[in-house]
């Protein structure tokens, strides 16, 4: 990025030697900024924050999640430009769209499982089911 920049900065002719800035240069540049937020953030943080309840440390997981989801987006769209390994992984997008209703109503069918797992449970030891999203 910076040695784009510098080029075409130093170029004479700016309208036919400038180097563009395509796709993978910008999904570059929102990787880099966003890792530098998010290593940034994790290295100024109190030990304060640590608890599992508080909201600091909530928002600082979600902000790791973006984070680790982007860099995976970005090795994976790499991984199209490979004609072999495009092939391949479209193949496999399309066979997880193909099985989605599938997909859906087997999940669907486990939280309605779990729910009644947990409520036909719950009196046998109360500290391990007491809620909804704890038995899930």
């Amino acid at each position: 990025m910076t040695c784009k920049v510098l080029f075409n900065f130093c170029t004479k002719n700016k309208s036919t030697t400038r180097i563009k800035f395509d796709i993978w240069t910008q999904i570059d540049v929102i990787s880099a900024v966003l890792s530098m937020v998010t290593m940034n953030l994790i290295c100024n943080f109190s030990v304060d924050h640590l608890k599992p309840e508080d909201s600091w440390k909530i928002n600082l997981n979600y902000l790791v999640t973006i984070n680790s989801c982007f860099q995976l987006f970005r090795c994976f769209s790499l991984l199209l430009l490979i004609e072999s390994l495009s092939k391949m992984i479209l193949t496999f997008i399309s066979m997880i769209i193909a099985t989605l209703p599938f997909l859906l109503l087997f999940m669907f069918f486990m939280t309605l499982m779990t729910t009644i797992f947990a409520l036909l449970y719950q009196d046998v030891n109360p500290d391990f089911y007491k809620d909804f999203m704890t038995s899930f």
